[in-house]
């Protein structure tokens, strides 16, 4: 995605992959085309290993307990 690059995170390919689809048996049928706009923002969440992560969204940054 030259004219929108994101960072390499699976959500977005998670996001694309349904509009991808529907794409190809678009263009199978000869029909017009979807676009994907990519989202701005997204949770990212970061293993701090044993029972320990962070997350961060929008700016804001929380350290939390996972464990069990």
């Amino acid at each position: 995605m030259t004219d929108a690059p994101r960072p390499k995170a699976g959500v977005f390919a998670v996001r694309q992959a349904p509009v991808l689809a529907r794409n190809l048996i678009a263009l199978h049928r000869g029909q017009p085309l979807a676009r994907y706009l990519p989202q701005k923002n997204y949770l990212k969440i970061i293993s701090l290993g044993d029972t320990m992560a962070l997350a961060e969204w929008q700016g804001v940054t929380l350290q939390a307990c996972c464990g069990t």
